[in-house]
């Protein structure tokens, strides 16, 4: 039970430091606007929207309630204070993330996934650890809506890294994640 707070905490304080709002120059975030019309009013504004933000875009449903996205990858700047601002939570996150480990393991297959998840975000709720797992600590994200479930894409730092981490989490849970191929 701590172990399952422990991560639903540890997804929050991700989600929140890896997002953020991003204005364009003429001061509207495109919350609310279709993500075609979103890439399509950047791509207008600025001559063409970025490769890697119109590949994020591109798997957004048209008919999505909300989309907010960003097209370019954070400030270092304000990363730097996001981090700043979180370190008191996340310091805090790993003290219950150690306790809940020191606890017995349970046999239930969505408890081993959660432990080998733990496992490899204790320690790593800075700029530096996240890296190490492959995620991009300035990213460019999209948070939107299938139906009433939000969907989060953030950029990677290291595709190959973040899949070492899943792989670890697989063997260490004796579960294999399922995979689709888009396209």
């Amino acid at each position: 039970m701590r172990l399952s707070k422990a991560l639903i905490l540890a997804t929050a304080v991700s989600a929140l430091a890896l997002t953020g709002c991003n204005k364009g120059a003429d001061g509207e975030g495109g919350a609310g606007k279709p993500a075609a019309q979103q890439g399509k009013a950047g791509a207008a504004k600025k001559g063409a929207a970025p490769a890697a933000a119109s590949a994020m875009l591109a798997h957004i449903p048209a008919d999505s309630p909300y989309v907010f996205a960003s097209g370019q990858p954070m400030p270092k700047e304000a990363m730097d204070k996001i981090f700043g601002l979180l370190e008191p939570i996340t310091k805090k996150l790993d003290e219950e993330l150690t306790k809940a480990l020191a606890e017995p393991a349970s046999d239930r297959p969505e408890d081993k996934v959660g432990r080998a998840i733990a496992e490899e975000l204790k320690g790593n709720f800075n700029r530096a650890g996240l890296e190490k797992l492959g995620i991009d600590t300035q990213p460019m994200f999209a948070l939107y809506g299938v139906g009433v479930l939000p969907v989060m894409r953030i950029s990677l730092k290291d595709p190959a890294a973040f899949k070492a981490m899943i792989a670890r989490v697989e063997k260490k849970s004796g579960m294999k994640a399922p995979t689709a191929k888009l396209g």
